[in-house]
């Protein structure tokens, strides 16, 4: 049965009995968590409006359909720059190793928001998934409540069990402010939201471990720059009055648009202000001065991220935590040591 020319969905059962998608995907999955008149209720709910269940979901487990799913949300590809791209790729030739084949599925703002369940798993077309970036923790949950093991990349949650595979963005950040520090700089800003992802929040707190270290103000709100909003929506990067000597930013591309503004303002890279980025992407680059940054290691995280998914598809008791992925500092020119 279709609803208004559509397939009937599990949001639409939640909506017809006033409760959350996670709710109906656990009681259609038989999960913990639901009352059993509950989860009477909405299985004839399901029933009622026609609602294609698939009873047997621990079929996914088999490995029959050699499909993993790389999921990503669509506020992660529409930047000027995209890292994520160079991990799909990694990501689809190490499944080829293992005689997968790799499904993009783009998430979005939406669909993230109603908990829309992903299609290839509604169609029960994957035996594993790959989230790649930021997902929220509702739809975390929702998909946390299927029978279909996954890795989440490039970020974390609180989950005491989630495994995922993470740049070790606290230690590289705390690595290049320290590198400031060394070069005399007293007074250093930071540019990016850190409550936008836990990538940028570990980013963000790598840099106050720096400052605390070296004993350094912090806390002046003046020096945190916001780049974009809580939702990954990009958002002009206003200066302030008084300008720190250095500026950590959370990525290359944020580097990059702070350079050309401190340039239209009049202010000079590095000689009256220094700026370091995060992730070395290779299509970022400044033609007035190269920029000093944290590279990244995204190809042995696509890598690790696929072996895990693996593993874990053949061995459902595998649970290897986080999996933190080593970084590097790459000196360029836009660092002036200050004496």
């Amino acid at each position: 049965m279709k609803k208004n020319g559509k397939s009937i969905k599990m949001k639409d059962i939640a909506e017809a009995l006033g409760v959350s998608t996670v709710t109906v995907s656990k009681a259609l999955n038989d999960k913990e968590g639901v009352s059993e008149p509950l989860r009477r209720t909405i299985k004839e709910k399901a029933t009622e409006m026609g609602y294609v269940y698939n009873p047997i979901p621990r079929q996914l487990l088999s490995g029959k359909t050699h499909n993993v799913a790389i999921l990503v949300s669509k506020k992660f590809l529409v930047r000027g720059y995209d890292v994520y791209f160079q991990i799909y790729e990694t990501i689809i030739e190490r499944l080829k190793d293992f005689g997968y084949y790799g499904i993009l599925e783009v998430l979005s703002k939406q669909a993230e928001f109603n908990c829309e369940m992903p299609r290839v798993l509604e169609e029960s077309k994957v035996d594993g998934l790959i989230l790649l970036g930021q997902i929220s923790k509702p739809y975390l949950d929702m998909i946390s409540s299927q029978s279909v093991p996954f890795v989440t990349l490039d970020f974390y949650g609180s989950y005491e069990k989630m495994d995922t595979v993470v740049a070790d963005n606290f230690f590289g950040s705390y690595m290049i402010t320290s590198y400031l520090i060394e070069n005399g700089h007293r007074e250093i800003g930071f540019v990016g939201n850190y409550k936008a992802t836990s990538s940028i929040t570990d980013r963000y707190m790598g840099y106050l471990k720096g400052l605390i270290e070296a004993d350094l103000e912090i806390g002046r709100p003046e020096w945190i720059i916001m780049d974009r909003d809580t939702s990954g929506n990009k958002i002009d990067i206003v200066l302030p009055d008084m300008l720190p000597t250095a500026f950590v930013c959370n990525n290359d591309e944020v580097a990059n648009a702070l350079i050309t503004l401190l340039r239209e303002k009049g202010v000079k890279v590095p000689e009256d202000v220094s700026v370091v980025g995060f992730d070395n992407f290779e299509k970022i680059h400044n033609l007035a001065v190269g920029i000093t940054t944290v590279e990244v290691d995204f190809i042995t995280m696509g890598t690790v991220s696929v072996d895990v998914i693996i593993k874990k598809i053949q061995q459902p008791d595998y649970n290897p935590g986080r999996q933190l992925i080593g970084c590097r500092l790459v000196l360029r020119e836009s660092v002036k040591k200050r004496v």
